[in-house]
């Protein structure tokens, strides 16, 4: 993992999943703690991004899990020190933790996130008497900015017809202080500058904030990921765990007083700066623990990636978003709500700690969706529910609220000559997609067909998959 500095990102907003957490925080639902106290070392950006973080220890979230956190600024490259467990966890891009974008010497799983935390923070800004007003004025413009807005910016600008890694002239990004002389000299027309110094500077009338990596075309993507290694996953899961949990009941409890977390931010010396001047930054900020939404978006920027050419064509994406996005504390919505006196029962198949109440809860509430639904008819099985949580579809419709083994897939699925086994990566690409129309689905069915692996684009050519847009579209419509 090269550490670029903070990589963050919006677009749904707080009152679906958010709003959950936050009013489970609120109510004073805690889990309770999973084993003696235990220090652990978590690497974090000074930046307002991570405002959650500190949240998790001023309101001593990691101190419910029996856990006595060490906070460190993260080295320039943290993450051989992460995948050999010096530091236990940290906060990165998750489609980052793949080649190219892994540090030498590291492979894909070596590291890996357990839950998305937040989007936002990062802003790219130009001089305030600037022509550019979008990013489609970028062409032609040098643009000082880490790589992952490349990837970030790739589909956008590919839409307006342009070459994203030809028709902007990327540079290499640029420390605050430089990145401002730069484009006060002219040198370069944008540049990357994250929280609170981009808001600050922007009020002060310095620069003009183009867009932000939670805003305008880049509101479908998420930035940070809490982040450790798998080896830590593997030997010490109760742990992992743990650190998991405080660190979503921190950014959720951040959402809900953003303000707030802004300056304890400050008062704990994770950021520099005034109180007020990070408040209003982290205002802009979306902290948004999740594990399913944060996944879908992986996965669509590793296909981004892939198709612009910044990952090679024949890498495995969909098996090394599976590699590297592990759940293993469940969606946090779920597990925020358990009650303060449950007790944590056994890992499901997810590794999701539950309770029989907490099943309960969902089986009435599976039953509730899926009654009527003219796709199933009746209650999701238990078995299915744990499968569509597995492959991280838990947004429901309210029509059928059921993974493909269940309800099975459309009717453009079924007898096309597709084997099952690769109908079933199909069916999980679709759903987790984030494609805004059946065109732009299609299109992407299409061109990911090819790169998939065991034979399924023999299998797919022929068919009339790609074709079937109103058939798919409603495939996925049917996963949220």
């Amino acid at each position: 993992m090269r550490y670029t500095g903070p990589h963050y990102t919006t677009r749904r907003t707080f009152a679906t999943t958010g709003a959950v957490l936050a009013g489970a925080i609120l109510a004073g639902a805690a889990p309770a703690v999973v084993g003696a106290a235990s220090q652990v070392t978590i690497s974090h950006a000074a930046f307002s991004g991570m405002a959650g973080f500190s949240a998790a220890i001023a309101r001593r979230f990691f101190a419910d899990e029996g856990l006595e956190v060490n906070a460190i600024v993260a080295p320039a490259d943290n993450g051989p020190q992460v995948a050999q467990g010096t530091i236990h966890a940290t906060h990165a891009i998750a489609w980052t933790l793949v080649p190219p974008f892994l540090a030498s010497g590291l492979s894909v799983g070596d590291l890996v996130a357990t839950a998305g935390v937040q989007r936002g923070g990062i802003a790219l800004v130009v001089p305030p008497s600037s022509p550019i007003r979008t990013i489609a004025d970028l062409r032609g413009q040098k643009v000082a900015a880490a790589p992952f807005w490349r990837v970030m910016l790739s589909r956008p600008l590919s839409e307006l017809g342009m070459d994203p890694l030809r028709d902007v002239d990327w540079q290499a990004a640029m420390g605050a202080p430089q990145a401002s002389q730069a484009l006060l000299t002219g040198e370069v027309a944008a540049a990357s500058i994250a929280d609170p110094l981009a808001t600050t500077m922007e009020a002060a009338g310095t620069v003009r904030i183009l867009t932000k990596t939670n805003s305008g075309p880049l509101a479908v993507n998420y930035c940070c990921a809490l982040v450790m290694g798998s080896a830590l996953v593997r030997s010490d899961r109760a742990k992992a765990v743990a650190i998991t949990r405080a660190v979503a009941r921190g950014y959720a409890w951040a959402d809900a007083n953003k303000a707030e977390a802004g300056r304890l931010q400050v008062q704990l010396g994770h950021v520099t700066g005034s109180p007020e001047d990070n408040a209003r930054a982290a205002l802009t900020v979306n902290y948004m623990p999740a594990a399913a939404e944060a996944r879908r978006n992986a996965l669509d920027r590793l296909m981004d990636a892939q198709r612009f050419g910044f990952v090679d064509p024949s890498f495995d994406v969909l098996g090394a978003v599976d590699r590297i996005f592990l759940p293993i504390a469940g969606e946090p919505a779920a597990i925020l709500r358990l009650p303060a006196t449950g007790n944590p029962g056994g890992d499901t198949a997810e590794g999701a700690h539950t309770t029989a109440a907490a099943d309960a809860a969902r089986d009435a509430s599976a039953t509730e969706d899926a009654g009527g639904s003219a796709g199933c008819g009746t209650a999701e099985p238990r078995a299915c529910r744990r499968g569509r949580r597995s492959a991280m579809l838990e947004r429901c419709s309210t029509s059928c609220c059921s993974c493909a083994r269940h309800c099975g897939p459309p009717a453009a699925l079924v007898n096309d000559g597709i084997r099952d086994d690769h109908k079933a990566k199909l069916v999980d690409f679709i759903k987790t997609s984030d494609a805004t129309s059946a065109a732009d689905l299609s299109s992407r069915v299409s061109g990911a067909v090819e790169r998939m692996a065991d034979g399924l684009a023999n299998d797919v050519s022929g068919s009339s998959l790609p074709g079937a847009h109103a058939a798919v579209w409603a495939l996925k419509q049917g996963s949220q």
